[in-house]
């Protein structure tokens, strides 16, 4: 449990933005654990497509967490917040992105077989 009577302000470490509605943002802080001990803590928050999301990191290996979790959401931006209608699943290579672009919105996993005729996704 943290105490919260010794913990500082956000300091915005990392900025991404494509647009109002697609950021992401990683802060830090240094904060006191329950044994008295001082602790880095880090906090990736933003928005995807106009959804928010927000993780904090404060146990081990806090910074090596909060930089993947950063450098994920990150990929999303760069490929533009593409994403798979059948399963959700953003785009986080460019192969994945021309893969739904190419495919009317699916990745290769979920996308149709193209000899299926009876695939109702392609009409």
């Amino acid at each position: 449990m943290l105490n919260t009577e010794t913990t500082t302000k956000w300091a915005g470490i990392e900025h991404e933005e494509l647009d109002s509605s697609n950021w992401v943002q990683m802060a830090f802080r240094f904060t006191t654990d329950s044994s008295g001990e001082c602790i880095r803590e880090y906090r990736v928050f933003g928005e995807i497509r106009g959804e928010s999301f927000n993780e904090e990191f404060y146990f081990d290996d806090t910074k090596r967490l909060a930089y993947e979790e950063y450098q994920d959401r990150v990929s999303i931006l760069d490929n533009e917040c593409i994403y798979c209608v059948e399963c959700g699943e953003y785009a986080r290579n460019p192969e994945f992105a021309l893969a739904v672009s190419q495919t009317g919105g699916y990745c290769l996993d979920c996308a149709p077989d193209p000899d299926d005729e009876k695939a109702t996704r392609w009409l």
